[in-house]
């Protein structure tokens, strides 16, 4: 390879990276992708037929307006509902509903032992420094 001398400092070309055709690389089909695709093809070309069998079946006959208006609902309906969880999930995502929950780490207390109830008390779910036990038997003893 050669290098260009450009004021003292060599400098190389950009090497291209090329493949060859006994190595797997990203332009590369094996057997498997090519069963793939043709079983999808197939597939494809089913549907294609039963289509026009169907559609050609169905020549002459007549859709009342109640059909149109149920077709147009049915259609109004399903875009709604597409839209309405696509616009939770981007509201989900930009809210940080969608981050992994974090535990909270219990409290230590002075003889170095972790406090029951710590996380639940730091969310608010019972008093703070109270455990379960303690907060139940405390609105025992009030009147």
């Amino acid at each position: 390879m050669t290098s260009a001398n450009t004021e003292g400092k060599s400098v190389m070309p950009p090497q291209i990276e090329t493949y060859s055709s006994d190595e797997p690389g990203p332009r590369a089909m094996t057997a498997g992708s090519w069963t793939i695709v043709t079983v999808l093809l197939l597939l494809l070309a089913g549907t294609l037929v039963i289509a026009v069998l169907g559609w050609s079946s169905g020549s002459g006959a007549d859709v009342p307006a109640s059909g149109y208006v149920a077709l147009a609902l049915g259609v109004l309906f399903s875009l709604a509902v597409g839209f309405g969880l696509m616009g939770l999930v981007f509201y989900s995502s930009r809210g940080g509903y969608d981050e992994p929950p974090l535990l909270l780490p219990a409290e230590k207390t002075d003889d170095n032992r972790p406090q029951p109830g710590a996380a639940a008390a730091a969310l608010g779910l019972i008093a703070e420094g109270t455990t379960r036990n303690q907060s139940s038997a405390k609105k025992r003893e009030q009147p």
